[in-house]
C-alpha cells in the first residue's frame, strides 16, 4: 500500500505552487541535475481538476521546497508572503492516505470511477469492495 498525501487547494495554492515548482525546476537544472521529477509533478499539478492533488513522499518534498524557495525569493525582494505562507501551511498540514491503488490522471484513485448515465445521475462502483451504487 502506498501513502500519499492529499493536498487540497485553491486557485490560489495551485497558482503558487505552479510558480515555485517552475523556480524550482530552474534551479535544479542549473545545479546540473535532472528535473524531470519536477516536470512530472508539474504536469501532474496542471491535470488536477476539483483541488484534490495526492503526492507520494517525493513529489510532496519537491513541492515544500518550491513553494518555500518561491516564499524566501518573495521575502529576499521585500513583498508580502502571506499568501505563499498559507499554501505552504496547508501543503505541511496535508493528511496521509494509504491507498491500495495509484491515482491517475484526474485526480481520484482508481478504485472509485464514476460514469454518467446521461440522464443526469451518476453510476458509482467501488472496485475493492464491489459496491454499485446509482444516484
Amino acid at each position: 500500500m502506498e501513502k500519499q498525501r492529499l493536498f487540497k487547494m485553491t486557485m490560489v495554492d495551485r497558482n503558487f505552487l505552479m510558480q515555485g515548482l517552475r523556480s524550482y525546476a530552474v534551479s535544479v537544472q542549473s545545479r546540473g541535475g535532472n528535473s524531470e521529477a519536477v516536470n512530472a509533478l508539474i504536469r501532474k499539478t496542471m491535470a488536477v481538476t476539483g483541488g484534490k492533488l495526492f503526492l507520494d513522499e517525493s513529489e510532496y518534498e519537491c513541492a515544500v521546497r518550491g513553494i518555500n524557495n518561491l516564499r524566501d525569493a518573495y521575502l529576499s525582494a521585500g513583498r508580502s508572503s502571506g499568501g505563499i505562507d498559507r499554501a505552504l501551511f496547508k501543503l505541511m498540514n496535508s493528511k496521509l492516505q494509504t491507498g491500495a491503488c495509484p491515482v491517475n490522471n484526474y485526480g481520484c484513485p482508481r478504485s472509485f470511477w464514476d460514469f454518467s448515465l446521461g440522464f443526469g445521475g451518476f453510476f458509482y462502483f467501488l472496485r475493492k469492495e464491489g459496491y454499485f451504487l446509482i444516484l
